[in-house]
């Protein structure tokens, strides 16, 4: 099952990147969430090779996922690949200079089922794929503000 999403951002093309590839904000963020967060390669910089073993609570369950980076091709695109025990997840981030100033960020993810139970679990979310999609926008949208807020913070002068 895949997904698309698109989000405009007021940040130059390089330093969303570079914010978007600052991954102990992201693991920070996961860990105030309820989140169990280990890098499995602390010494690994960065890059192609960057993994995760999560820990995330769910439905009142704790699902085990292994994540790594799968593309990191400066400044335009990042790759993930989630594995869980039941699903699988691609997630490519595409940015697109729109101007000195602007940048698309577009994500696509790629859900695949790996077990009974993982088709079972993508049939229910193909069936209310609208209200998915709906909160996905919705959380894409709050990031990408979060995002900015962060440049205007850090970067701007």
């Amino acid at each position: 099952m895949k997904f698309e999403n698109f989000e405009d951002l007021d940040i130059p093309r390089d330093a969303a990147f570079d914010m978007l590839s600052e991954f102990t904000f992201f693991e920070r963020m996961a860990l105030r969430r309820g989140a169990e967060v280990i890098r499995t390669n602390p010494e690994e910089e960065n890059g192609i090779g960057a993994a995760w073993d999560l820990n995330i609570p769910w439905r009142g369950k704790t699902v085990k996922m292994a994540v790594n980076v799968s593309r990191f091709e400066r400044p335009e695109n990042l790759g993930f690949y989630a594995e869980a025990p039941a699903i699988k997840v691609d997630l490519d981030i595409e940015l697109v200079a729109l101007s000195n100033t602007k940048t698309r960020m577009i994500l696509q993810s790629d859900l695949s089922a790996k077990t009974l139970t993982g088709r079972l679990l993508l049939q229910s979310v193909k069936l209310t794929r609208g209200k998915v999609e709906k909160r996905m926008a919705k959380r894409i949208a709050e990031q990408s503000r979060n995002l900015e807020e962060r440049y205007r913070k850090t970067y701007a002068v």
